[in-house]
């Protein structure tokens, strides 16, 4: 008893002791009625290598021996034919093994084609000692429909900001057979119709060969577009993802709308001033950098909470990239500035819909802790 422990775990009568698991262990044969196999549907899949792999288990028959053999059969009157372990037609008939129970065998086939071998009706045809008749199983591997390319929106992108690069992706799917044409175009601002983006040093586009799903019944691909707005060319300009394919009488697209081109001012510290032909006046300015477009909606300053004059800038020039510079100067009489605690403040909008920046200065950090006369 103790060697049959060493072997198997457990003694006899106990879990997953068996007169088959007897059987192996004494060398001898004891009697068992024969069970016949069951056998699965069909199952297809297609790996990245692209062959279509047809696959069928089989289980829970007694003895092990059974015979499996695959057919085709090219139309519904047409006669089916054994088919042979080929290079084009790959049969692993699959080899018994002796299941958990220890009381019955089990064994997995599979037949691997090409695709192009998906227009014929398959079948996995197993024979056994219990079974009278063979027991067989199909797989309709019809030609696959021509089917018509789904294009998703684009990526989301509210507005676009000078010298921060960009990439727009256009996912396309569902679409049979994968050969289709995938093409970018930009339609500038005031332009009627758009044309198409070729790749150059301002835009790069990269589209992929397609890919097969993993159903095998149809393709997919997402194209990338990247490129860097640099200025005011580039303000409401619009791109569309345009997708051809032999199912489609006209092409079909997705575009972004028009995409307005902002940026925010980069807003400097309030300083101040010192001007010898303005010396009733005390002058207090801020540098805005870098923005986009040139109009600022509001400057309001204010003096201790209480709003002063709103300010025009000054001085706006424009930048090399296609952006905006500009100062803002204030003047206030010396006499309001009473005292070092006495707070400038400054609110900036760029655009109507813009959030303000604001900036703040108290007068004795700026060395004014005495009225200026």
């Amino acid at each position: 008893m103790g060697r049959w422990q060493e072997v198997h775990g457990s003694p006899l009568g106990g879990p997953g002791s068996s007169l088959w698991d007897l059987s192996l262990f004494l060398g001898v044969s004891f009697p068992r009625s024969p069970e016949p196999p069951e056998v699965s549907e069909i199952l297809k899949s297609v790996p990245a290598g692209g062959r279509v792999t047809l696959s069928c288990r089989i289980a829970g028959h007694f003895p092990g021996e059974l015979s499996v053999t695959w057919l085709q059969k090219r139309s519904a009157g047409s006669v089916p034919v054994t088919l042979q372990d080929s290079a084009e037609h790959s049969i692993d008939p699959g080899t018994a093994v002796l299941a958990p129970d220890g009381k019955s065998f089990q064994q997995e086939t599979r037949l691997s084609l090409p695709q192009h071998g998906l227009g014929a009706k398959y079948i996995c045809r197993v024979g056994h000692v219990c079974l009278g008749t063979p027991v067989e199983r199909s797989s309709d591997c019809r030609p696959r429909c021509p089917r018509p390319p789904q294009v998703g929106r684009l990526s989301q992108l509210q507005l676009l900001v000078p010298g921060q690069a960009v990439t727009l992706r256009c996912l396309v799917s569902g679409f049979y057979p994968g050969q289709l044409e995938v093409t970018w175009l930009r339609k500038g601002a005031g332009e009627r119709e758009p044309r198409p983006v070729d790749g150059s040093d301002t835009h790069s586009i990269r589209t992929p060969a397609p890919s097969l799903a993993p159903d095998g019944e149809s393709y997919s691909v997402e194209s990338e577009l990247r490129f860097t707005p640099s200025g005011p060319e580039d303000d409401g300009v619009e791109y569309q993802c345009r997708v051809a394919h032999e199912t489609q009488q006209q092409p079909s697209s997705r575009s972004t709308g028009p995409l307005p081109l902002r940026a925010q001012p980069q807003v400097s510290q309030i300083q101040v001033l010192s001007d010898e032909d303005a010396a009733e006046e005390a002058l207090f300015a801020i540098d805005l950098e870098n923005f986009y477009p040139q109009h600022i909606t509001r400057i309001q300053w204010c003096l201790d909470g209480k709003p002063w004059e709103r300010c025009e800038p000054s001085e706006i020039s424009p930048n090399p990239d296609g952006t905006f510079m500009a100062r803002s100067i204030w003047k206030v009489p010396s006499r309001s500035l009473t005292g070092p605690g006495l707070r400038v403040r400054v609110c900036v909008q760029h655009g109507p819909r813009d959030s303000p920046l604001e900036r703040e200065l108290r007068l004795g950090d700026a060395g004014l802790s005495a009225p200026t006369t």
